[in-house]
């Protein structure tokens, strides 16, 4: 599998994988999701706004866009509907980034300054691939919270992903994907030309 098919596979899974949280999530109480515990950010709410505000920043990095906020714990979205939304609407974003990279692109190096400011220089196919492994370590250990509290968590297994496209190929996010792509096509000739 060429990388720029294996990036697009990653970022739809990364997408569907944010879907069966959500889905678990909701017999979910908003005081259990909000509630203090385990979780790397202090609710299962904050970590779920982490994980858009690392998305949002790789996919900055990876454009080459602004990205104004240097930590990654502050709360951005405070409704749970708009927050899933918008972790969803991310993750479509990042398809549709791979999607219209050429191989050369992710074959290449990405160059980026860090929160700290030290500039760094990364395979870019790897950091990709960090973006979704990023997803997948917060949202297991969200999933763990909700065993904890009685709910099923959900199985988030790549190969259940991958077993379910199967069975049917194209999952409801990916319809948008050629009108974003126009809409991404045209910010970069913009920026270029601009």
């Amino acid at each position: 599998m060429q990388p720029r098919h294996l990036c697009v596979l990653m970022a739809r899974y990364h997408r569907w994988a944010y879907k069966q949280l959500y889905m678990a999530m909701e017999r979910l109480s908003e005081n259990d999701y909000r509630a203090k515990c385990n979780a790397p950010y202090g609710s299962i709410h904050r970590t779920l706004n982490h994980l858009l505000l690392s998305d949002t920043m790789w996919y900055a990095r990876l454009t080459g866009s602004e990205f104004a906020i240097k930590k990654l714990d502050k709360e951005v979205e405070f409704d749970r509907e708009k927050l899933f939304d918008r972790l969803i609407w991310q993750a479509t974003t990042l398809a549709v980034f791979a999607k219209d990279c050429g191989e050369r692109t992710l074959a290449g190096t990405l160059k980026y300054s860090d929160a700290d400011g030290v500039e760094q220089s990364l395979p870019l196919a790897g950091v990709f691939m960090h973006v979704v492994n990023h997803g997948s370590h917060h949202r297991s250990q969200i999933a763990a919270i909700l065993d904890e509290l009685g709910l099923k968590a959900p199985a988030l297994d790549m190969i259940l992903f991958l077993q379910e496209r199967q069975k049917k190929p194209e999952e409801p996010g990916e319809a948008i994907e050629p009108l974003l792509t126009q809409m991404y096509r045209s910010q970069r000739a913009g920026a270029v030309a601009g």
